[in-house]
């Protein structure tokens, strides 16, 4: 009898193991990562007393496809998971925590520091190629670009700059692997134009961001749609999350978590509601 309660024990003793004797790898894109996702995780791991760890770089489609093959267990991006374009992520389940916000970026030392939503579509594509024609230095613009239209930052910028997702920029532009990679360009370049995520970039010496039509991405300006560049941040899972994917998750939605990522300089769920132009940006960047 006694060994049939001490097994009884054991099996029930497994049963109820918290999830906090888990792991958690959380996967984050280069945007993500630096905008709210290490210090979301830190955070976590604190509160709850599980152990986490975080990957140092990757783009999006890296991260979605870390979580597909099991290497992490929950991820950050920027853009929702493409389904019927990229098979990797078909089990993919995202769910908006944040908004961001693209920033058009120079060298601190460019003497540019404004130009029009019309002047940056002819710099993405490849029709304005010297600074002398936006009032600047007689010298070349060196524009970079992260690899594939897919990317967080390409994708977006092709939507919210020219309504196309799939359209296509500059042939003469460098196609850089990653934004950790266009971030030391951009501060060793003096001639340099790159594409980043205003939060992602607030640590970072060396780069000035270009105001459109004289607006920066302020979370006043984004709200109020001076500046019209605003763009979604997701949490994704390997199929609706569950135990302790589900509790970072919970975590990063509830007040705590929600309070953290807008300290950090994010605009949070709770004040993207206010602006019907983020609703209706966020439509469009969901395909």
């Amino acid at each position: 009898m006694k060994k049939f309660i001490v097994f009884i024990t054991l099996i029930l003793t497994q049963i109820n193991l918290p999830a906090e004797d888990k792991i958690l790898h959380v996967y984050g894109c280069g945007i993500t990562r630096n905008a709210f996702s290490v210090e979301l995780t830190k955070a976590f791991s604190e509160k709850y007393n599980i152990e986490t760890t975080i990957n140092k770089t990757g783009t999006v489609l890296v991260v979605l496809k870390a979580l597909n093959s099991g290497k992490a267990d929950v991820a950050t991006g920027c853009r929702i998971p493409l389904k019927n374009t990229i098979p990797e992520e078909e089990k993919s389940w995202a769910i908006q925590v944040a908004w961001g916000a693209l920033a058009f970026v120079v060298n601190e030392n460019n003497p540019i520091g404004n130009i029009s939503t019309d002047q940056l579509k002819q710099i993405l594509l490849g029709q304005i190629v010297n600074w002398k024609e936006l009032g600047g230095e007689n010298a070349p613009i060196n524009l970079y670009l992260r690899r594939g239209k897919n990317t967080g930052v390409g994708f977006s910028t092709r939507v919210l700059v020219f309504n196309d997702n799939k359209k296509s920029l500059s042939q003469k532009a460098a196609r850089i692997k990653n934004s950790t990679q266009i971030r030391k360009l951009i501060k060793t370049d003096p001639n340099s134009f790159a594409i980043d995520d205003i939060t992602s970039i607030r640590n970072t010496k060396g780069i000035k961001v270009v105001k459109i039509d004289g607006y920066g991405p302020t979370k006043q300006n984004i709200l109020e749609a001076k500046y019209n560049f605003g763009r979604p941040f997701y949490l994704y899972s390997k199929g609706r999350p569950t135990g302790i994917v589900r509790k970072y998750i919970k975590y990063a939605l509830s007040h705590e978590g929600q309070t953290l990522i807008a300290d950090i300089g994010n605009l949070n769920l709770n004040e993207g509601k206010k602006s019907k132009k983020l609703n209706f940006l966020l439509m469009m960047l969901n395909p």
